[in-house]
């Protein structure tokens, strides 16, 4: 069986990328500012709570910190949620696979110690006839990361047959431990 030398899976967001981004932009631009707002304002109420006398130094430092605070949990919040729109990929290059979220973790097929099929608790976006509530993940165990990659698109939906197709096929080659029997289930038509 040949290898292909380069397959992407249709792993990420594909059809929703655009819809998910503006709504997380849009909510990084109305929250940022809230946040702040929010905070200064309780910052405000909480250093005259506990400081009556109206200490200048904490009626300044409190509701500056808790602005920043309530700013900056919105702006990181934004930002992973960006990059998980944006980086979410996965492919495999000869037997090394590859699954990006924010961070890239990859695993030789060939040297793993583990490969498996593991429930995840996300659920399908559509459940089909015969179709598990679950979406499984393919778990590979191996140097120098462990790899987590869930059989379905960014919105749900199952991967398409010749994804299905590229893994049983690199799988079948590699034989790595636990390879035989995720190639069965695959090959049975994964739900």
């Amino acid at each position: 069986m040949q290898i292909e030398p380069r397959h992407e899976f249709a792993y990420g967001f594909t059809s929703s990328r655009s819809t998910r981004l503006g709504v997380a932009i849009a909510i990084a631009v109305i929250g940022v500012p809230a946040g702040f707002g929010a905070g200064l304002l309780f910052g405000l109420v909480l250093a005259f709570a506990v400081n009556p006398d109206g200490d200048a130094g904490a009626v300044i430092a409190i509701p500056i910190v808790l602005a920043l605070l309530g700013a900056g949990l919105f702006g990181v919040w934004a930002l992973v949620n960006i990059l998980r729109v944006t980086r979410t990929s996965a492919w495999r290059h000869g037997s090394r696979l590859t699954v990006r979220h924010v961070r890239s973790r990859t695993a030789d097929l060939t040297r793993a110690r583990s490969i498996e099929i593991r429930p995840t608790r996300l659920r399908w976006r559509d459940s089909g006839p015969g179709r598990t509530d679950t979406i499984p993940e393919l778990v590979v165990i191996g140097e120098p990361a462990i790899v987590h990659m869930r059989l379905s698109t960014g919105e749900g939906q199952p991967l398409p047959p010749q994804d299905i197709a590229a893994l049983i096929s690199v799988l079948s080659s590699t034989g790595g431990p636990g390879a035989a029997h995720v190639v069965q289930y695959l090959s049975a038509g994964y739900r």
